[in-house]
């Protein structure tokens, strides 16, 4: 990323190094799937909804794992982002990319 987004008129990542999504709600459909979840950006939560799907299985580091990607519009003034309004779009696509690893056999799920 590069340092105009990492400083504090977006990111503000020196305050704020992590972002955050916590599902709290999935309706499967097939390979897809609707994700509903608090998002976490520059220490502001909002509940999104993003549109997920599975992208493949297989080995990764010695793992049987699994991928997705989920994506949404959020506006970026919700997150207290606003440098370049209104020059700039308030909405912007988010995309998140994510792959699990299959728990093995007879093993409780990780909470």
């Amino acid at each position: 990323m590069g340092k105009h987004l990492r400083n504090a008129d977006f990111f503000d990542v020196e305050r704020f190094p992590a972002a955050r999504f916590v599902s709290t709600r999935i309706e499967p459909r097939g390979q897809e799937a609707t994700v509903t979840g608090n998002l976490t950006l520059r220490g502001v939560t909002k509940s999104v909804t993003l549109r997920a799907r599975f992208v493949g299985a297989g080995a990764m580091m010695g793992k049987d794992t699994v991928g997705f990607r989920a994506e949404g519009r959020i506006k970026r003034s919700d997150f207290g982002i606003s440098y370049g309004l209104p020059l700039v779009s308030d909405k912007v696509l988010l995309t998140i990319n994510a792959a699990f690893d299959k728990p093995a056999a007879g093993t409780a799920p990780a909470r």
